[in-house]
């Protein structure tokens, strides 16, 4: 599939998720549902399917791709965290942006992207830099108990209850020792990995919400551009660094500018911080990445 095609595609069905919900046709709890499904159950088959078929003697190159995204994350939160110091913003709102501009969505964007345009080569390369957001996943939680009060123990539980992290370690592992699965289990496997795409796409159509993005526009503003266009301008000199060439370039850089990962709401309410300034950034900054991406594909 090509491009324009892609991101024709990606946005119909967004369009879709948030008429649906508008409509009521969708329900919110339905929604979550639906979410749920993704990340618990469609999503790891996805993750394991890609992983299984694949050489692994690819692993050597993969590996450096969490490493591409947990430098530039921490290159990012430094320079993040300086800007807002400067800028003088009560805690709530500078750690809230922080952590939309950490932690990226190169799963429930990135993978529709990647996998339309760059196929399952892209796919399996896309799934490595998402280990990032993994381990950012932890990161943020421990910074937010470290500066808020907290259980490290929910840290800890989150990484090991995440499907998504199982599907990848048993996906290298079954390949690797070359363990079958059986006929049955596969097509399993496979129909449920089908049908993530549009699940995903679908999911972030129905969270989608425009009612705060005016009443904080200037700082809803400031965290997209962090995210948009300094994660990947630094992402863009550790890959060079790291030694990434070509299609693994590509891919990498592309990953690095997926817009900020949903994940932040959850983790923003629960330490009550700025609820709604996270959720104008996430929702603007995905918009943004529609036109964004697509021109940084084209030009690389």
């Amino acid at each position: 599939m090509d491009i324009i095609s892609t991101f024709l595609t990606i946005f119909v069905i967004l369009l879709i998720g948030f008429i649906a919900k508008r409509s009521d046709f969708i329900s919110e709890s339905e929604g979550v549902t639906i979410n749920k499904v993704v990340v618990n159950l469609a999503m790891p088959c996805l993750v394991f399917n890609s992983l299984y078929s694949e050489n692994m003697s690819l692993l050597p190159v993969l590996g450096k791709f969490p490493i591409v995204g947990f430098i530039t994350a921490f290159i990012c939160f430094i320079i993040s965290y300086y800007i807002l110091t400067l800028m003088d913003l009560p805690d709530k709102q500078k750690w809230a942006i922080i952590s939309v501009v950490i932690m990226g969505n190169t799963g429930f964007v990135g993978f529709p992207v990647i996998s339309g345009v760059f196929g399952s080569s892209g796919l399996l390369r896309a799934i490595f830099f998402n280990i990032t957001d993994v381990l950012m996943m932890v990161v943020v939680y421990l910074m937010f108990v470290i500066k808020f009060g907290g259980s490290y123990r929910k840290a800890i539980e989150r990484i090991i209850r995440f499907p998504v992290l199982w599907a990848l370690i048993i996906g290298v592992v079954f390949s690797f020792y070359n363990v079958s699965i059986g006929p049955v289990l596969s097509n399993v496997i496979k129909y449920l990995a089908d049908m993530t795409i549009p699940l995903i796409i679908l999911s972030l159509g129905l969270s989608m919400k425009f009612d705060n993005i005016r009443d904080k526009i200037g700082l809803t503003l400031t965290g997209t551009v962090l995210k948009l266009f300094l994660y990947p301008f630094i992402s863009f000199f550790i890959i060079k660094l790291l030694g990434l060439t070509g299609f693994n370039s590509t891919i990498a850089l592309v990953e690095a500018a997926m817009p900020s990962a949903m994940l932040a709401i959850s983790y923003v309410m629960e330490f009550k911080l700025d609820t709604e300034l996270t959720s104008s950034i996430i929702v603007l900054d995905t918009l943004i990445s529609l036109v964004t991406l697509p021109i940084l594909i084209s030009i690389i």
